[in-house]
C-alpha cells in the first residue's frame, strides 16, 4: 500500500467515525470527540507531506471528511438548542413554583 492510499483509508476511518458519532449526537447520547484530534493531526501531517499531485488525488475523500464534519456540526448546534429550550423552559418552571411558594 502507498502512502497515499494509506492516508486515503485513514480519511475513510476519519470519516466513518465522525458519521458513527453524527448518529450517536443525533440519538441524544453524549459523544467524546477527543480521540479524533490525534487522527486528524496525523493525516494532516500525512497530507503535507505528499506532492502537489498526491494532495490533488486526496481531494476527494478529504472534502468527504468535512462534509460529514458539517454535518456532525449541524447536529451538535441542533441538539444544543433543544438542551437550551429545555433549560429554559426547566427555569421558567422554576422561577413559577418560586413565585407560588411566595404568594402562599
Amino acid at each position: 500500500m502507498t502512502a497515499t492510499q494509506h492516508i486515503r483509508t485513514e480519511l475513510e476511518t476519519l470519516e466513518n467515525r465522525l458519521s458513527k458519532a453524527r448518529s450517536r449526537v443525533d440519538d441524544g447520547e453524549t459523544v467524546d470527540l477527543t480521540p479524533m484530534e490525534d487522527a486528524v493531526q496525523t493525516i494532516c501531517n500525512a497530507i503535507s507531506q505528499r506532492s502537489d499531485a498526491e494532495q490533488r488525488d486526496l481531494k476527494s475523500p478529504l472534502l468527504s471528511v468535512l462534509e460529514e464534519l458539517d454535518q456532525l456540526t449541524t447536529v451538535i448546534r441542533a441538539r444544543l438548542e433543544e438542551l437550551s429550550a429545555q433549560l429554559g423552559d426547566s427555569s421558567d418552571r422554576r422561577r413559577a413554583i418560586t413565585a407560588y411558594a411566595r404568594s402562599r
